[in-house]
């Protein structure tokens, strides 16, 4: 991947804690309360795009979710908080050479969401969704002219966390047969991959005549993602102060 994705030693992809107590009353920061503000439409808009979404793709799943609907889809009342935020120095395209804005920040959201979804074999509910990941944004091309960046395009560096509060699901004849929490968690992580995680980004263009080949940054000549599962063999130091860690 590009190295303007990798996370600033200074600034954390991991959770941040602070943002446990986030709600419609509690400000921490710039973005976070404008996002506060806004979250009763950010609710209904939010609400529109993941039933279109959802639903188009329970139509392509076997039964007994083949054809589900979202009966309810409230988001809740709790917004989502911005925290970590760095923002790079004006870059410049490898290819081109125009320069283009960067910046990252930790996106944490805990709903309290009423989300009930049925069709006429099934009904259950989701009552909270918590998801927690780090995003980066590209304002490109820059410009001389107001607001001064011609398109914006964003996307999560990796895949996000998600976790689905279920009700419901007991009167499900065939969960002993189906995993109902996995195949919607799946649902939902393979529509945020394919949509808005690296290499895959969202784009908003503000001057409409902006040619999209003059957009898109920063060209990727591939994309590695490596986690390491096990350790072992490691020597461990002496410390000069304090009690010595043990392997």
């Amino acid at each position: 991947a590009s190295n303007q994705d990798a996370v600033p030693s200074s600034s954390s992809s991991s959770y941040n804690p602070s943002a446990d107590q986030s709600s419609a009353v509690k400000h921490i920061n710039l973005i976070s309360d404008i996002l506060g503000r806004l979250w009763p439409k950010i609710n209904v808009a939010g609400g529109n795009i993941l039933r279109e979404t959802l639903e188009s793709t329970f139509e392509t799943l076997p039964s007994p979710l083949k054809g589900c609907k979202l009966v309810t889809c409230d988001l809740g009342n709790v917004p989502i908080v911005i925290d970590n935020e760095h923002v790079h120095e004006v870059l410049k395209h490898a290819d081109t050479g125009s320069e283009f804005i960067h910046w990252q920040w930790d996106v944490t959201w805990n709903s309290s969401s009423d989300i009930q979804i049925a069709n006429k074999y099934i009904s259950f509910g989701v009552k909270s969704i918590k998801l927690k990941g780090r995003m980066s944004f590209w304002m490109h091309p820059l410009s001389t002219e107001m607001p001064c960046f011609d398109a914006i395009q964003y996307a999560f560096v990796n895949p996000p966390d998600i976790e689905l509060d279920f009700t419901g699901l007991a009167n499900i004849a065939d969960m002993q047969l189906l995993d109902v929490k996995g195949m919607v968690r799946n649902i939902m992580q393979d529509v945020i991959s394919g949509m808005v995680v690296l290499p895959q980004k969202m784009m908003y263009q503000m001057n409409p005549a902006t040619d999209f080949c003059d957009i898109y940054i920063p060209s990727f000549i591939g994309l590695a993602r490596i986690r390491a599962h096990s350790g072992r063999g490691f020597q461990v130091e002496k410390q000069t102060f304090g009690h010595d860690v043990p392997g």
